[in-house]
């Protein structure tokens, strides 16, 4: 058997476990933060603005995958909606654009009986690519200036 079989066939049940082998995998470097919630985890990267949210509830998980993109802009708003709808839309299915307070994030969320570590891998990588392909693109179109903590 490969080595890569073996490994996937002997890896861990736990879905913490999960996240943290797929973080290393896309060579992160990650700090795990304690949550109060035992049904909850939290995984921040600072290098790529990423966080890494584990949500469980009746054995159903929830894996979620932020990263923050730019500032919002100051100008244009209704402009700027408009085209985060519109790359929605082109982008058909994840990532999503997202707008928290003044943030924008890229997000790719799934759900399921289980935590795959390739599909976490997978999320990232989509992160990582529509940062590239879009977020420069909006930053020149809306005057936004990049900061030194954004992915992109």
């Amino acid at each position: 058997m490969g080595k890569e079989l073996l490994s996937r066939m002997f890896r861990s049940k736990d879905p913490r476990t999960t996240v943290e082998h797929a973080l290393r995998a896309c060579q992160i470097d990650f700090i795990r933060e304690e949550s109060e919630d035992e049904n909850t985890s939290h995984w921040r990267v600072e290098r790529e603005n990423l966080e890494v949210q584990l949500a469980t509830s009746d054995g159903i998980f929830s894996v979620r995958m932020l990263s923050r993109v730019m500032d919002l802009p100051q100008e244009k708003l209704l402009a700027f909606y408009r085209r985060l709808l519109e790359l929605n839309y082109a982008l058909m299915a994840d990532p999503k654009f997202s707008v928290e307070d003044d943030n924008v994030f890229l997000e790719v969320t799934y759900t399921g009986d289980r935590v795959e570590q390739e599909r976490i891998e997978f999320g990232i990588q989509l992160l990582r690519f529509a940062a590239l392909e879009h977020v420069g693109e909006l930053r020149k179109e809306f005057g936004v200036a990049e900061d030194d903590g954004d992915s992109s």
